[in-house]
């Protein structure tokens, strides 16, 4: 357009609101206004804004914008952030004359142009783009991104970043997944690009914890603002998810973590729990999956929730025409350090947790996990009663780039066989108040019995090399289940090394020697909530005389 015509934001609304655009009486706030007079400049005509492109108060509307979320951003030339924007009423800086932004000085000394660099002005904070859950998936999922704030203007694509000034951009992808962390740039187009080459559970799991992050206005909103995300990530998976869990690998998927203290979300107004506890989008804090360790074989199968009776595994759900032995796929090496991954031939680059077939198989086809507008999954799992004290958390990313440990606001707990011996590490996050913050209690600082389910069966520790799978009904601690008293010498020799180096130094002749659990409490109605999560010693949990029991996970 002719910059003799559009001088200012002002004029440019103006002009619009003649043509039966937006009346200048009733203009957007600085920060629309900002961005519609910054596209028309660079010769744009289109701008999408949430806020005036979503009909606010029509809710059928609204989820289906919200559910279009990932062909919007995708689609975009570009995402417009105000990266210090608290409000609709900050602006874009630069945008505006006189808006108090950063500014680049030039001088010519004996034909040689020097400028200043760019440098973080002080007094303007966090970027609070970066911190709230809205904005994450605009993030992931946009091409390009153009950063206003007051220290100038970063451009951002897949191939790195461009900063404003004169020194040289990021382009080295060596480099493109190290933002530094006070820009405010993580999972961003250039990260998603460098962690394509992530296994695809891996890739979820990362993106699950870097949005749980971020924080919401309205707590109702945990799903709906992951949703692009969701979306993007179902064509892979070839399966739906479950409260943010994806069905195909749900057995691993129950296993998040808490990395930090954890609040149940609830309705702003009732007070109500939105989500169930079986889900990581229940709770409000960091979480993180365990799925960058070793291989994890599910213990457990699911309930059909309108039948009732009818059982059926992940791996019926995943299409057992297609593993292990279909010639279309191939498996890549066990390494206790990482994960086994399966691709299908011709297409090397997506490293599936298991084979999953293409369309759901019709031996499965009319089974259910959940029923419409239901929280209730139904498990069918072995539980024991395990004793547990407070102690000090050992869960945590193995991989030493992923080297994250809890913070102190998680609750963890030592479990101890019925000698008093450690056998495992439970982290507690919730109860059944819905509300608990994790704060420690006079109870908790107590011994107490909790009911534990075994959801799979894993390997922890560096010396726990095993290359085979183990049989999937146990055989193998079965056989040793008598002779768990009798072990007591070795048991003894591993308690010298303490909790954090049990896994490397426990003397057990059997691989595959822990369960990961969930830790659950019963309701007077019969049905379980979560609380917590963690792992467990196999023999340690036989000699418990554990039972198989039907549980109604809420």
């Amino acid at each position: 357009m002719d910059n003799t015509v559009l001088k200012s934001p002002e004029s440019y609304l103006s002009t619009t609101g003649l043509g039966g655009g937006l009346p200048s009486h009733r203009r957007p706030k600085p920060t629309i206004t900002d961005a519609m007079y910054f596209v028309s400049r660079i010769g744009e005509r289109y701008l999408w804004v949430d806020s005036l492109c979503i009909i606010q108060d029509d809710s059928s509307t609204k989820m289906l914008q919200i559910n279009a979320m990932d062909r919007i951003y995708t689609s975009a030339l570009a995402t417009i952030v105000a990266a210090y924007g608290t409000s609709c009423q900050a602006g874009l800086h630069g945008v505006r004359p006189n808006s108090g932004r950063w500014k680049q000085h030039v001088i010519n000394i004996r034909g040689i142009e020097l400028a200043n660099r760019q440098t973080l002005l002080p007094g303007y904070g966090p970027r609070v783009w970066a911190t709230r859950g809205w904005t994450y998936q605009e993030h992931a999922l946009s091409k390009r991104l153009i950063h206003f704030a007051p220290d100038g203007i970063v451009f951002e694509s897949e191939d790195g970043i461009t900063n404003e000034d004169v020194h040289p951009p990021l382009h080295n992808q060596e480099t493109a997944h190290s933002f530094p962390e006070g820009r405010g740039l993580p999972m961003g187009a250039a990260v998603v690009k460098a962690l394509s080459s992530l296994p695809l559970l891996q890739h979820f799991a990362m993106a699950v914890s870097f949005y749980s992050m971020r924080t919401l206005t309205y707590q109702k909103d945990g799903l709906n603002a992951f949703e692009g995300i969701l979306n993007v990530m179902r064509l892979s998976f070839r399966r739906d998810f479950l409260y943010g869990l994806p069905s195909s690998e749900l057995d691993i998927a129950l296993l998040w973590r808490p990395l930090s203290g954890l609040q149940r979300r609830v309705h702003d107004d009732t007070q109500e729990a939105l989500f169930p506890t079986w889900s990581w989008v229940a709770w409000r804090g960091r979480v993180a999956f365990p799925v960058y360790e070793s291989a994890h074989f599910s213990r457990i199968t699911f309930v059909d929730a309108e039948d009732g009776t009818i059982e059926f595994t992940t791996r019926d759900w995943r299409g057992a025409d297609t593993y292990p032995d279909n010639s279309s796929w191939q498996r890549k090496s066990l390494d206790i350090d990482s994960p086994p991954g399966y691709f299908e031939a011709g297409n090397p680059h997506v490293i599936y947790p298991h084979p999953v077939s293409k369309n759901l198989p019709s031996t499965v086809a009319s089974r259910k996990f959940l029923k419409p507008s239901s929280h209730v999954l139904t498990i069918s799992a072995f539980t024991a009663s395990i004793s547990a004290r407070p102690g000090q958390g050992i869960l945590k990313m193995w991989k030493k780039e992923l080297d994250i440990e809890p913070d102190p606001g998680v609750n963890s707990r030592t479990l101890e066989d019925r000698f008093g011996r450690f056998c495992g590490t439970v982290y507690i996050h919730g109860d059944n108040n819905n509300n608990n913050n994790n704060a420690p209690s006079e109870e908790s600082s107590s011994p107490r019995l909790y009911e534990v389910v075994a959801i799979c069966r894993t390997a922890y520790g560096d010396a726990n090399e095993a290359w085979e799978d183990p049989p999937e009904d146990d055989a193998d601690v079965l056989t040793l289940r008598e002779g768990y008293a009798q072990r007591q010498e070795r048991r003894q020799r591993s308690d010298e090394w303490g909790a954090a180096g049990y896994w490397n130094h426990y003397e057990f002749e059997l691989k595959w020697k822990a369960y990961d659990v969930l830790v659950i409490e019963w309701r007077d109605d019969g049905l379980a909530f979560r609380v917590g999560v963690g792992v467990c010693f196999v023999e340690a949990f036989w000699d418990a005389a554990p039972k198989r029991k039907r549980i109604l996970l809420v």
